[in-house]
């Protein structure tokens, strides 16, 4: 059984507030949702350096994982279990995907 959805939601920028600061730059904090989606999508090695806006050289180009950190997700309405083939011996890689991911969301 092989399945595939799709789920729209607006997200926006986060704001400027600060959970902590580290090295004089803000850090927030990140949803499980954003969590998940940045590890499954580094997975695939989505890595590749753009500048998101456009007519705009002087902001750093970042790649898709790094820009989508600048979103905040805490308001998502639902619960992201990606699969990527493979085995995997990292305890908490696994947790974040697939089957023990679905147990733990329906637990």
């Amino acid at each position: 059984l092989k399945t595939q959805g799709a789920y729209l939601q607006d997200f926006f920028p986060k704001r400027n507030t600060t959970t902590s600061i580290s090295a004089g730059k803000p850090t927030y904090a990140a949803s499980d949702f954003e969590d998940t989606l940045v590890e499954y999508l580094e997975s695939y090695g989505h890595d590749k350096l753009y500048n998101w806006r456009e007519n705009n050289s002087k902001e750093p180009k970042q790649s898709l994982t790094q820009h989508l950190r600048n979103y905040d997700f805490s308001a998502a309405s639902v619960i992201l279990i990606p699969s990527c083939p493979g085995y995997y011996s990292m305890p908490n890689k696994c947790k974040r995907q697939g089957y023990l991911k679905l147990k733990d969301a329906i637990a």
